[in-house]
């Protein structure tokens, strides 16, 4: 056998990128590609390249637009190799645009699109893995996600006032919460405190032995003093204390930087230095994501 001929890569075969068919080799594969999908397969380094090509060419992060301009392929290649155009972004060193001179139009267009795209309302998480701006920007824009959608002329995907009973998975206290956060979580809480209470231990998905005891300090005076000093915004996704309200119903979550357990001294593990306001995707992202 020639050692120029491509070898299989392993038992179950060689997927293509575009269309997820599996081939026993990868020049099967490549042949394929060009053939059914009109081009090589192109690497994902080269990928980010692009990205990096057009924001030096445009001197900021470019758009899905901006790509379009610029690129001789199909954008969709980003969401197929990274899941969302954001996680390329940030995979790409950019930071992920949250720009605020964006037109208003500009912005309801894209809702309008995604929206024709899926063929019901967006949700937040359909922008951030589909869409070409971040969420938190109309947000910034509108006051709300909410509002936006309204904006681009869609129903909400939660209603003021609309919400179900659950029972809380830590103490089974009767609690409501919304359509939108029954469907994105299985386990419910009464309170921040409750849960942490419950998911130490072993319950907690992470178990290592030793339950946390945050000690003193540790009080809601002193975690609302943190979401104040953050503004009432998740400081990594930027969303609105009113908007997370809404959506989840509930209060914006106040996360250890440093790990509690790591710290002998409770007076500097809940040191408000220590402390920072998230909402509840980007808190189970950096306790369990």
């Amino acid at each position: 056998m020639s050692t120029n001929e491509t070898q299989p890569i392993d038992s179950d075969g060689v997927e293509c990128p575009t269309c997820g068919d599996t081939f026993s080799e990868e020049r099967f594969m490549k042949s394929h590609h060009k053939q059914v999908h009109d081009s090589y397969v192109k690497p994902n380094e080269e990928l980010i390249q692009e990205i990096n090509r057009v924001a030096e060419k445009i001197g900021e992060t470019p758009t899905r637009s901006d790509m379009e301009e610029y690129i001789d392929f199909s954008f969709d290649l980003y969401h197929q190799r990274f899941d969302s155009w954001n996680a390329a972004v940030k995979r790409a060193g950019l930071p992920v645009n949250l720009r605020r001179d964006i037109p208003r139009s500009k912005l309801l267009s894209e809702l309008e699109r995604l929206g024709e795209e899926l063929g019901r309302t967006p949700k937040r998480k359909d922008m951030e893995k589909q869409g070409e701006f971040a969420a938190s920007t109309y947000s910034n824009e509108f006051g709300s996600w909410n509002s936006g959608l309204r904006e681009a002329g869609f129903d909400p995907n939660v209603r003021v006032g609309e919400s179900e009973t659950v029972e809380c998975e830590g103490c089974g206290e009767s609690i409501t919460r919304s359509p939108y956060e029954i469907e994105q979580r299985d386990s419910h809480y009464c309170s921040q405190d409750c849960m942490l209470e419950h998911r130490s231990g072993k319950n907690h998905p992470r178990w290592n032995g030793g339950k946390v005891n945050y000690g003193p300090g540790w009080h809601y005076r002193k975690r609302e003093k943190v979401r104040d000093r953050d503004g009432r915004r998740c400081v990594s996704c930027k969303m609105p204390e009113t908007e997370h309200l809404e959506e989840y119903g509930t209060r914006l979550h106040v996360h250890h930087i440093k790990k509690a357990r790591e710290f002998d001294d409770p007076e500097e593990r809940n040191a408000m230095e220590n402390l920072k306001t998230l909402c509840i995707t980007c808190h189970n992202e950096q306790d369990w994501g």
